[in-house]
């Protein structure tokens, strides 16, 4: 992304990295380098879109405290991350909690973002005759004593 977070067009490869979800691994691990990674720096956290392979789930939530888990399919080439980057902190949420920055996480499947205006993104046009649709199916589950 540039500096006013939109899309370069860039493909870069995640291996290793704060972007590096291929394998089961926390989100605030790399929240805690915002400070110091330039694309979380940029976005204060993520806000990041990122490719999907072709294998199912292609996404997995997991809360470690609850072990509660969302899997997600798409058809969708690409989902989008984001942190709660620029929640209020003076929103009182359920149970007395303050809202503050990368409280949530939301996830947008989709397109590639800004496709019209990024050179090498797959650019899908629509229309009345050509009507968007995508399909998402979302699994929820939990499981007693998570580790």
């Amino acid at each position: 992304m540039d500096e006013d977070t939109l899309p370069t067009g860039e493909l870069v490869p995640v291996a290793g990295g704060n972007f590096d979800f291929r394998r089961l691994r926390g989100i605030e691990d790399g929240l805690k380098n915002v400070g110091y990674d330039h694309d979380l720096k940029i976005a204060k956290g993520y806000d990041h879109p990122f490719v999907l392979n072709t294998e199912t789930p292609q996404i997995t939530l997991i809360s470690q405290e609850s072990g509660r888990q969302l899997e997600i399919e798409t058809d969708q080439r690409v989902a989008v991350l984001y942190s709660g980057n620029y929640l209020e902190e003076s929103i009182n949420l359920s149970g007395g909690v303050a809202s503050k920055i990368n409280l949530g996480v939301c996830l947008e499947t989709q397109d590639y973002p800004d496709a019209l205006n990024v050179s090498g993104f797959h650019v899908e046009i629509y229309s009345p005759e050509r009507i968007y649709k995508s399909k998402n199916e979302w699994k929820f589950s939990a499981k007693n004593n998570f580790n």
